[in-house]
């Protein structure tokens, strides 16, 4: 049985940006260890198979740092609960574009990380659905996009 995992301490010379990113991954890593406990065995020898699917705050591109995703492997790997993450976040993405907008070789995003098979899927969408609103959606819509996006994942996986 793996251990709790826990963030490894912030050093006091860390960038702001990598301290908001961990203060984040807090609420992750609770919900990874869970799965974790729960199933117990993993697909690859790497470890449990993670799909992170969001929108810049998850792609991230790697201009100031790692993405959160890629912060949040190295960390479970460091602790003995190896995982391998797959990073599908796209610039401006919102819960109607994840379904409608064909950016994997012509699947959606939805329909990508379905095809990927993780055994946890994080989704990290909702940002430019409702601060932003780049769609120029109601709530009332936004909400059935990602009533749509939930009910059509637990279906497929």
């Amino acid at each position: 049985m793996v251990n709790p995992v826990q963030l490894a301490p912030i050093p006091q010379n860390a960038v702001s940006n990598e301290f908001i990113w961990r203060e984040y991954l807090t609420k992750v890593v609770p919900a990874i260890n869970a799965l974790i406990a729960k199933f117990g065995q993993y697909s690859t020898d790497e470890g449990a198979n993670v799909v992170t699917m969001g929108d810049s705050l998850t792609a991230q591109n790697g201009f100031v740092h790692d993405a959160w995703p890629q912060i949040l492997e190295r960390n479970m790997n460091a602790v003995g609960a190896p995982i391998q993450v797959t990073d599908i976040g796209i610039d401006a993405h919102t819960f109607f574009r994840s379904y409608n907008t064909k950016s994997f070789n012509g699947m959606t995003q939805l329909d990508y990380a379905i095809s990927l098979k993780p055994e946890v899927l994080i989704v990290c969408l909702g940002f430019n659905d409702t601060i932003t609103n780049v769609d120029g959606r109601t709530i009332t819509q936004v909400q059935a996009d990602a009533d749509y996006v939930f009910t059509t994942l637990k279906a497929a996986l």
